[in-house]
């Protein structure tokens, strides 16, 4: 099975960001870090949920 990174990519990229035009103050830069680390553990979470199904 592919790593889930790979297939969901959340992770903040700056470069990008600025690319297209967003710029995050550096208040909202924590909160979009733990807002990520949520997404990711319950994306873990389905993840393997439906592993064990199978």
């Amino acid at each position: 099975m592919e790593t889930p990174w790979k297939l969901l990519a959340l992770k903040p990229r700056p470069r990008k960001m600025a690319l297209h035009g967003i710029y995050l103050t550096t208040e909202q830069k924590p909160i979009l870090r733990r807002t990520i680390s949520c997404v990711r553990l319950v994306f873990n979470k389905a993840l393997a949920a439906t592993a064990k199904a199978q």
